[in-house]
């Protein structure tokens, strides 16, 4: 599992990526719906009646009810991490505690054991001054607290199943888990869904190549999805009498099923929203203003209720749980939890590899599943630029976030290994590879592996650096189009030199617009052309000066020309924080660092931080440059991750404690692992930016001046 991956609600790992969330489908009526719209979390009734959102902190995912409605647990993604347990409209979130620092690490919790208790996805053991990204068990916890010494359990027994069990699921006494083999092999990447029956302690085997699975209120039927198949299916709770049940996966995804408390329903995301199908008639019906990770409130007074947390909880839960179930939430709920919360610890991790392919490699493992994992996410393209220069390269950040995939790095004569294999692992065949720049960059003999291996090889490469940079950049167009009646918009820097570019990638990924690059203070006319009559924004003094535009020092994002790279790119971090907030977009909770002196590990990192449009910093390698620590300092209450690309020679160790000290966070073991922890909790319509990009982009057109 990776650091990264529940921050794409913000991010796999440290709050994991993996999809949807464990949800107790406990028998009953059917109370509310919840869904996670991020940083909302919406609840409403199957008809959009009691409409209710979220307003300011906490910021949940992974919602999961209580078996007679009158509680919620669920993962926190707002920089406060680990497992809490709330009302509802969650006031009165306590931080579940838990040994061994694995609260923080903790996804997909859920009630079980007549509430009396947790079962929740977490990493595995803890060795030195980290825990094992690469493993992802199940464990289990007194949902009042009362065994946090002794927290850090393993509900099926020791780790010695080889796999990774994930997404636990729970209906009465038996809880449904994913199981993946672990294994450097895509093809061994096979899930399966296993069933835990608590009162008996047996575990067995459903349905093979399926995940995701819930259990049928009455206990006798799982609902799931397959890898490579947009359908749900279903089969009884031994894995027999397989049916699939839905046949618009062609159109229609069908993420994350639950089951409603009657039965009658199941309700599943399709990456954007929530929608119903109907078990008897086999219609699908949207959930108006709904989001993803549908979970379903169990009205049932019968039901045991939660215990009473303890009297001196991380912060103070509700003093009286409700008698009844909610059945219409606060439409004014605190926007903070009452109490005092737990203390805000930034955490800071370094993703670095052999070399910089390697880099790129685990890069891309932060977010990243295999085609194998089933996941609201997954890559639709990659893009591949030469490890050996810069310049063609510069404009990928933007593709890869408009294609929705990784940035990648190889030799320019043969295939790297380790990028052929990540390719593999994240593409599926007939997949799109897009290969920047001419044969001089890369050569036809990459191509022709690629496409010889099933790919779909597109070329993006021009006569020189600039006609390259617009072939990427029409491509971009191609994939984010401009509504009808706006200009198209674009960000402009030097293709002389690298860092402006690189700092500059997350603003135009963002916006949803490309790069454009400039000859120097230079335009040629061809350039000059491709730009007419589009809104441009330069980013470094040599783009203001090939535009004919003046910086504007103060103002945001018209000041984007520093006195060095470092200011420069200290300023697009300003910049992305005034948009985000202009277009009512959630602060940034994940921030980047790479070295300003090369190119290769911000050139991949920085697409990684395109795809949230989060800022990437510069600092120098030895020492954190100031304009990088004073962003830093800026961020103190808001970030949760700090991602630094690059080994020690790249950005030193000096720097890493230096960035621990300014945000007074922690420092996490190197990210190591092999597999990356699964999706985007809400996928990436919801998580990756793609939904904030329209809001986003009419912001920064209105930051932009027209061509010259």
């Amino acid at each position: 599992m990776s650091t990264l991956a529940a921050m794409a609600v913000g991010t796999a790992g440290l709050v994991s990526l993996t999809a949807g969330s464990a949800r107790a489908t406990e028998s009953g009526q059917n109370g509310l719906l919840s869904s996670n719209a991020s940083p909302k979390t919406v609840e409403e009734h199957a008809d959009g009646t009691a409409l209710w959102r979220s307003t300011g902190t906490p910021v949940a995912q992974d919602v999961s009810w209580s078996s007679d409605g009158s509680a919620v647990v669920w993962s926190r993604v707002d920089g406060l991490c680990g497992v809490y347990v709330s009302a509802p409209d969650l006031t009165g979130a306590w931080n579940v505690p838990h040994g061994a620092g694995v609260g923080c690490y903790g996804r997909h919790p859920a009630f079980y054991a007549g509430n009396q208790r947790l079962v929740y996805q977490g990493p595995g053991p803890t060795s030195g001054l980290g825990v094992d990204f690469s493993v992802s068990q199940l464990y289990t916890t007194a949902a009042d607290g009362s065994d946090a010494a002794n927290s850090h359990t393993y509900l099926l027994g020791a780790d010695d199943s080889g796999a990774n069990d994930t997404y636990p699921r729970v209906s009465g006494d038996l809880i449904s888990f994913t199981r993946t083999p672990r294994s450097t092999n895509p093809d061994d990447l096979v899930p399966q869904v296993w069933v835990h029956n608590v009162k008996t302690g047996t575990t067995t085997e459903a349905v093979a190549n399926a995940a995701n699975a819930d259990i049928s209120p009455d206990g006798k039927t799982l609902v799931y999805t397959r890898p490579g198949s947009q359908d749900l299916f279903t089969a009884n709770i031994d894995g027999t009498g397989e049916k699939q049940i839905t046949t618009t996966g062609a159109t229609v995804g069908h993420q994350t099923p639950v089951w409603s408390p009657d039965g009658t329903k199941i309700a599943f995301s399709d990456g954007a929203g929530t929608l119903l199908f109907d078990v008897a008639t086999g219609a699908e019906t949207p959930v108006p203003d709904s989001g993803t990770q549908p979970a379903w409130q169990p009205v049932n007074a019968q039901a045991p209720k939660p215990p009473t947390p303890p009297t001196s909880p991380p912060t103070t839960p509700p003093s009286t749980p409700p008698s009844t179930p909610p059945t219409t939430p606060p439409t004014t709920p605190p926007t903070s939890p009452p109490g005092t919360p737990p203390p805000h610890v930034p955490l800071v991790q370094r993703v670095a590899g052999a070399d910089r392919f390697d880099t790129g490699v685990k890069t891309s493992r932060l977010l990243w599943p295999g085609t194998s994992e089933n996941s609201q996410i997954h890559a639709q393209a990659v893009v591949l630029a030469t490890g050996a220069s810069f310049p063609d390269a510069l404009a990928g950040g933007p593709l890869a976030a408009a294609a929705v995939g990784p940035l990648l790095l190889t030799d320019s004569a043969t295939l790297t290994p380790e990028t052929s294999d990540e390719i593999s692992r994240v593409l599926v065949k007939g997949g799109t590879v897009y290969v920047l720049g001419g044969t001089s960059a890369i050569s036809q003999h990459v191509v022709d592996t690629l496409t010889g291996r099933g790919f779909n090889v597109v070329r993006l490469g021009g006569q020189d650096r600039f006609s390259t940079s617009r072939m990427i950049a029409a491509q971009v167009e191609r994939l984010v189009p401009a509504q009808p009646g706006e200009p198209s918009a674009a960000v402009v820097a030097t293709g002389t030199g690298f860092a402006d570019a690189l700092s500059a990638g997350p603003l135009a990924a963002l916006a949803g617009v490309p790069i454009v690059l400039s000859n120097g203070a230079v335009l040629d006319p061809d350039t000059r052309a491709f730009l007419g009559g589009k809104a441009v924004l330069p980013v470094g003094g040599p783009a203001f000066a090939a535009l004919g535009l003046t910086p504007h020092p103060g103002t945001a994002c018209e000041d984007l020309a520093g006195s060095d790279r470092y200011s420069t790119s200290a300023a697009v971090a300003r910049c992305i924080a005034w948009i985000r907030a202009s277009a009512a977009i959630a602060p940034s909770t994940f921030t980047g660092v790479a070295t300003g002196t090369n190119y290769a590990d911000a050139l991949t990192g920085g697409a990684l931080m395109g795809v949230f449009g989060d800022p990437l910093l510069l600092t120098d390698p030895a020492v954190l440059s100031g304009p990088a620590r004073d962003i830093l300092l800026g961020e103190q209450r808001t970030v949760g991750l700090v991602e630094i690309f690059g080994g020690t020679n790249a950005v030193s160790a000096l720097v890493e404690r230096q960035v621990v000290t300014v945000l007074a966070g922690r420092a996490l073991a190197p990210m190591a692992g092999t597999d990356v922890g699964g999706s985007v909790a809400g996928g990436p319509g919801a998580t990756l930016g793609t939904s904030t990009r329209p809001g986003a982009l009419r912001v920064f057109r209105s930051t932009t001046a027209p061509m010259p």
